[in-house]
């Protein structure tokens, strides 16, 4: 699943509201928090979707290997 949000995406559905955010706001910055078992081609797959649309202010949040996940 992509969820941005609160929503759930296709990449391609993600990509058109990365670029929508983008032009409403220039300066958008974008925290991706993948998790532990997501495919890392499925994870560059996002981060490429990123640079098409222009969004250079991208964090990974990551948590420890004990953590429960998130809801």
């Amino acid at each position: 699943d992509i969820r941005m949000d609160n929503q759930n995406f296709t990449a391609e559905s993600l990509e058109s509201a990365l670029a929508n955010a983008k032009a409403s706001d220039p300066q958008v910055a974008v925290v991706v928090r993948p998790d532990r078992d997501l495919p890392i081609q499925t994870f560059i797959g996002i981060m490429d979707i990123l640079k098409r649309v222009g969004i250079g202010k991208v964090g990974v949040m990551t948590r420890p290997e004990d953590a429960p996940p998130p809801p």
